[in-house]
């Protein structure tokens, strides 16, 4: 239950809402950007060191890459082919050790050999 003043509820809307009708919006103003006159040229301060081009332009000019020619060799008759690929044996790894002997697992697997 809503308990009631004289003037109605506790407060109206227009002053919950902060109800503003006189209030006219304001034309925008146009400014023109400011320029600065500098007596030297655009230099980065921190100029690209890697990348393609090195540059800090929108687009690299455009150069046309030449056409690479593809030379396909014929199999000769009587001559073996090599094998495709050859497996190297070089280096295995190490294998990790299994989760049975964290020390922790063993001790809860074998209580009495770790008894003090």
């Amino acid at each position: 239950m809503t308990r009631r003043l004289r003037g109605g509820l506790f407060n109206e809307n227009k002053v919950v809402f902060d109800v503003k009708e006189d209030i006219k919006p304001q034309p925008r103003k146009m400014t023109a950007p400011t320029r600065c006159e500098h007596e030297r040229a655009f230099r980065p301060a921190n100029p690209a060191k890697k990348g393609w081009n090195k540059t800090i332009a929108k687009f690299p000019e455009y150069m046309e890459n030449p056409r690479k020619e593809l030379t396909r060799v014929r199999p000769v008759e009587g001559v073996e082919e090599p094998p495709r690929f050859k497996m190297t044996t070089n280096s295995y790894s190490r294998p990790t050790p299994s989760i049975a002997t964290n020390m922790r697992n063993m001790k809860a697997t074998f209580p009495s050999v770790f008894k003090k």
